[in-house]
């Protein structure tokens, strides 16, 4: 059998130390079996007597908490004298307790009070989670050389998907096994567990005690007036917005209104993953040969596709479809992400350009379940997938619009950009994003 140590060995180099970059694969493996929980919780929401507004507003939560702590999470990691600390204390440790939380709310709220105590919760790790997340970035520059970083990216990457693909059926058979309020219990208990182990394994990692972080120099403005990645963040903003309209209310929606199990949505969510594997095993055949621009271009323009299906589903068992293709098209769209970023972004301003990517994203994660929930009072789930639909529709006019568009749209942004910068806000370490 092939070990874990066995299938790293051959990207491992003596800098940054063999031990640390088992325990930061280590960490990634249980990482991703703990987070495979975390997709019932909508279900566990709704059990608990949440409404459709309420299970939006978990996302909307979540996404406003990460937006707020991404560049003071930026700020701590400059100025902090151990970046594993931060780690530990934050996504390896009040983010864990807090699946602790979530198992035993029934035991001290009920009704209203247990869904508001569970939104705190998951409002709380998605602050601290992001707070450590550029501290993470940090660590993980240290302990894996440049020259290793693609290969070993792509075997954690890699063991992650595997590990979620046979971890959330796992966890939905273990909800349907117990059955109802213990059901999920049980699931958030195993996942807090697991969590823990991780975060054991963070704690093997070490980190260099010389770490002389440098502050980067240069504008927000000139990156804002550069039209070709103006394009790319309005039209990454624009897409991931009109995706997470919907997002939030899909599983609510297989459960409630298509009478889908537990284990069914497990199967579903595996079923997406098991594409998305696909996807990434083909990706880099296809930047190599038609670049990473038409890659971007071609996965956008199949996504508006994904919820015109979802209008046609009427068993639970069809949304196999829409999952598959979702799995393919976001792993293709990411992945010519990530090398368009990489291209676009000066050597010296990584990891500004890399700020203001992940916070055009984590700003969608706040607006699009905030439009999803106001559409759906009025309209209902079957107006969400038109209008989710239509917005990726017109991510794809943004991404390939004249360069003037773009950067006017995203001027208004530049007196933001400003005072935060002047709190320290926006400076990264030197080797974040790399």
């Amino acid at each position: 059998m092939l070990s874990l140590r066995a299938f790293a060995r051959p990207v491992f180099t003596s800098q940054g130390g063999a031990r640390s970059q088992h325990a930061l694969l280590a960490d990634g493996l249980l990482a991703s079996a703990s987070d495979a929980v975390l997709p019932f919780l909508p279900l566990y929401l709704v059990l608990l007597g949440a409404t459709a507004t309420e299970v939006g507003l978990l996302s909307i939560a979540g996404g406003l908490a990460g937006l707020l702590a991404l560049f003071p999470g930026a700020w701590l990691a400059q100025r902090t004298r151990s970046l594993k600390a931060v780690v530990l204390l934050g996504g390896g440790g009040v983010a864990r307790v807090g699946l602790l939380g979530l198992a035993a709310i029934p035991f001290i709220f009920d009704g209203q009070r247990a869904v508001i105590a569970i939104l705190v919760i998951a409002s709380v790790r998605a602050l601290v989670s992001m707070l450590a997340h550029a501290s993470w970035v940090s660590v993980f520059a240290s302990v894996v050389p440049a020259d290793a970083r693609a290969k070993y990216t792509a075997r954690r990457s890699l063991v992650i998907s595997v590990t979620a693909m046979a971890a959330v059926p796992l966890m939905g058979v273990l909800v349907s096994r117990y059955g109802g309020m213990s059901g999920y219990q049980v699931a958030f208990l195993v996942a807090a567990v697991l969590g823990f182990l991780s975060t054991a394994c963070y704690g093997a990692i070490e980190e260099p005690k010389d770490r002389e972080p440098a502050m980067e120099s240069g504008g927000y403005r000139s990156m804002l007036e550069d039209g070709a990645f103006s394009r790319y963040l309005l039209a990454t903003g624009v897409l991931h917005t009109s995706s997470m309209i919907v997002a939030p209310f899909m599983i609510v929606y297989l459960s409630r209104d298509l009478g889908a199990s537990p284990a069914l949505i497990g199967g579903l969510t595996t079923a997406e993953a098991v594409a998305a594997v696909g996807g990434q095993a083909v990706v880099g055949a296809l930047v190599s040969r038609f670049g990473s621009r038409r890659i971007f271009i071609w996965s956008m323009a199949l996504m508006p596709l994904i919820p015109v299906l979802w209008l046609g589903i009427t068993a639970p068992w069809q949304a196999v479809v829409p999952y598959t293709l979702t799995g393919i098209a976001w792993s293709l769209c990411n992945l010519a992400a990530f090398d368009l970023l990489l291209r676009a972004a000066p050597r010296a301003e990584l990891g500004r350009y890399a700020a203001a990517q992940q916070a055009m994203v984590l700003l969608a994660g706040f607006l699009g379940p905030v439009l999803g929930t106001a559409i759906m009072n009025v309209w209902g789930i079957p107006a969400l997938f038109l209008v989710s639909a239509l917005g990726r529709g017109f991510a794809v006019l943004t991404f390939v619009a004249p360069a003037a568009v773009p950067a006017t749209v995203l001027r208004p942004m530049r007196p933001l950009l400003r005072h935060a910068r002047r709190f320290g806000f926006l400076d990264l370490p030197a080797d974040a994003g790399r």
